[in-house]
């Protein structure tokens, strides 16, 4: 009895085993099945963070242009629009400077309107949150600043399901 066990317990193993090298003989997930294209340098100086929003109409692409000899953040921002990927506008550095200290910190965030407004909040101080609303495909951004006595961590904004 206790060596048909352990001569199940082999079998069972082994063919576990067998199972296991064949899969991976198989990818699950193979690379054939995503598609993405070549990357394109879009900044030529210290950018960190890239963050991409879609309306009907257009596509963003947001970054923090780092100065880390001053310790300084500048927000940019590309905007795609048409079906041409060679087709933008800029707006570099339309906020800052936004200073740090230590390590470079994520201190935005992006998000669209159904209405194809763009709406960015930065933390532009430890006590300070500022967002800039676009209604012009960002070429220009009004400013709003929430102050408070209390130390703020960086904000997230999001769209409601109404737009």
């Amino acid at each position: 009895m206790m060596r048909r066990f352990f001569k199940s317990r082999k079998t069972i193993s082994l063919f576990a085993f067998a199972l296991v090298m064949a899969l991976s003989c198989f990818p699950l997930f193979s690379v054939e099945k995503y598609y993405w294209e070549n990357p394109k340098v879009i900044t030529s100086g210290d950018a960190r963070f890239p963050v991409a929003v879609n309306t009907d109409s257009a596509s963003y692409v947001f970054w923090q242009d780092v100065l880390p000899s001053k310790n300084q953040i500048w927000l940019s921002c590309r905007v795609y629009s048409g079906n041409s990927s060679s087709k933008y506008t800029e707006n570099l550095k339309f906020a800052g400077p936004f200073t740090y200290s230590g390590e470079v910190p994520d201190i935005f965030s992006v998000t669209a309107g159904a209405d194809g407004s763009v709406l960015v909040t930065v933390l532009s101080d430890k006590m300070q949150v500022s967002a800039f609303l676009s209604k012009d495909r960002c070429a220009s951004f009004s400013r709003t600043d929430i102050s408070s006595d209390k130390i703020f961590i960086a904000p997230r904004v999001y769209t409601s399901s109404d737009g």
